[in-house]
């Protein structure tokens, strides 16, 4: 056996070790927040401030405010 094999072992158990995050983002409120833009006359998403909207960032925006 390698002697390095049980060093590397050691080091790989973090890939079955879970860890507890706390979320990122408040879903419900990022959620509302796509909901009313996309409600607007003129609603839809873009990717950056100064972009236009369009259908790609609209579409996949949509598709999160209804979690499929």
């Amino acid at each position: 056996m390698c002697p390095l094999s049980s060093e590397l072992q050691l080091d790989m158990n973090f890939i079955n070790r879970r860890v507890e995050m706390k979320p990122l983002f408040h879903a419900i409120a990022l959620k509302r927040f796509y909901a009313h833009r996309l409600a607007e006359n003129n609603g839809g998403l873009i990717d950056k401030p100064g972009k236009s909207r369009d259908f790609y960032h609209t579409c996949f925006g949509s598709k999160y405010v209804v979690g499929r």
